[in-house]
């Protein structure tokens, strides 16, 4: 067996571990501790354009554009 499947898998040097949580502060259920929040409410909303909303509609995870 190779190294990396006979123990769990460590971070390479130089790399940052990310975790993305979605959560509602209308719930009290906001990050704690040290996590980095970043408002995205001020963010205009893509399916609000009209253009925007039909490609997304009609698009899946195999269409090129959205693999990008």
């Amino acid at each position: 067996m190779s190294p990396t499947r006979s123990g769990p898998r460590r971070p390479s040097l130089g790399l940052v571990q990310t975790v993305i949580v979605s959560y509602g502060d209308g719930h009290h259920d906001s990050p704690r501790g040290d996590a980095l929040r970043i408002d995205t409410r001020p963010l205009r909303n893509p399916p609000s354009d009209p253009v925007v909303r039909e490609r997304m509609l009609h698009s899946t995870g195999l269409d090129l554009h959205v693999q990008a």
